[in-house]
């Protein structure tokens, strides 16, 4: 017996959202360390390149882990909800694409605002469709039988 596995539950707007979310509360820590910390972008410290290198890369992941594995009630794709470690790994891959998701969630918002098609192919109108049997008469055309 085979199990099919439909991907399209995971690009629905629950996947957007919780990867939004994540992006924000990752910007959130990250901006209060860096205003507390004035030494966290330096780079001739270790503990600058831990921060910038290491903890800024692994905040998402752990942010999504931990928030799928206690988010029982957030209204997770069919196939993500059945238990812990699916609502982890989840939330795991949303914090790794946060960022991603976000900045293609931003670039779309500026192409709609600055009137741009957002990279869309436009089709021009090709105007109203005429009826053959009701052509323009030219003189190539025979006049009407009386």
């Amino acid at each position: 017996m085979t199990q099919s596995f439909d991907f399209s539950s995971f690009f629905a707007w629950q996947t957007v959202v919780f990867c939004l979310a994540l992006f924000a509360i990752t910007y959130c820590i990250r901006k209060l360390i860096e205003i507390l910390w004035k030494g966290a972008l330096k780079d001739d410290t270790v503990a600058s390149k831990l921060y910038s290198e290491l903890f800024l890369f692994l905040l998402p992941l752990a942010l999504g882990l931990i928030i799928a594995m206690f988010a029982k009630k957030y209204p997770w794709p069919v196939q993500v909800g059945v238990s812990y470690s699916s609502r982890g790994l989840y939330g795991l891959v949303c914090g790794m694409f946060s960022g991603v998701v976000y900045n293609r969630i931003r670039s779309l918002i500026k192409a709609t605002a600055n009137g741009s098609n957002g990279g869309q192919t436009v089709v021009p109108d090709p105007g109203p469709v005429q009826d053959p049997s009701e052509k323009e008469e030219g003189p190539h055309k025979d006049p009407p039988a009386a």
